[in-house]
């Protein structure tokens, strides 16, 4: 089976998706505000999978442009043009 973290999503079909920071609680002097980054999609039979994971700090646009560049490089296409880490990697022409 192939890691989820690296699979094409070029032929995947998602009808929501959906990104949050999660915050462990577990933090120190080191990692104060770090999180993970995970980025959810829905499936047109509501099915719901993990289409990404990944390392931020307080959720910032520097943090998410990784995971988001990620998701481009695998083939993920989207029409979001108001979310600005989204809108960057994929620019604003159409999708």
């Amino acid at each position: 089976m192939e890691s989820l973290d690296k699979r094409s999503l070029s032929t995947e079909r998602y009808v929501y998706w959906w990104a949050d920071g999660v915050y462990t609680g577990l933090r120190d002097e080191d990692t104060d505000k770090q999180c993970l980054l995970v980025i959810m999609g829905v499936k047109p039979d509501g099915s719901k999978e993990r289409v990404a994971i990944g390392n931020g700090f307080r959720e910032s646009k520097e943090s998410w442009r990784g995971p988001l560049l990620d998701l481009k490089e695998r083939g993920f296409a989207t029409r979001a043009r108001y979310w600005q880490p989204v809108t960057e990697p994929w620019g604003s022409g159409p999708h």
